[in-house]
């Protein structure tokens, strides 16, 4: 763990995002919070997180626009889409697309506690290895 990385956690649903936050700040890291897609992508365009966790029904013409757009102008950042209320088919397609335009990892609600900080301590050692960071 380290406590110095800071996480943009995305959902509109207060209760999960509250949830994850809870969590993550236990664990010692920095967490900002918005409620909607639109707040995030204006977040992360100013570059001022080290991974962010978008939690999205599906990822639409426009969030694809967007997350290439952050990939391009911020190649380091690490971005977790997490999808809601999808059958395991539409997950697979929707997954397929957020690879294709930017995202570091996905995974699909429901999940708890210990996937949910293994699945952020993972993206972020994974991030360091690629990075050359030490």
């Amino acid at each position: 763990m380290n406590t110095k990385r800071t996480i943009l956690i995305v959902d509109g649903e207060s209760g999960w995002l509250d949830f994850a936050s809870n969590i993550l700040q236990g664990k010692g890291y920095f967490v900002k919070t918005a409620s909607s897609i639109e707040e995030s992508f204006t977040l992360l365009e100013r570059g001022a997180y080290d991974l962010a966790i978008i939690a999205s029904t599906a990822v639409s013409p426009d969030h694809q626009a967007r997350l290439k757009k952050i990939r391009q102008r911020y190649p380091d950042k690490s971005i977790i889409i997490v999808f809601t209320s999808l059958s395991r088919y539409e997950a697979l397609q929707e997954i397929r697309r957020a690879f294709k335009f930017g995202a570091s990892q996905c995974a699909r609600k429901p999940f708890g506690r210990t996937s949910l900080v293994r699945l952020v301590e993972q993206e972020l050692a994974e991030h360091q290895l690629a990075s050359g960071a030490h």
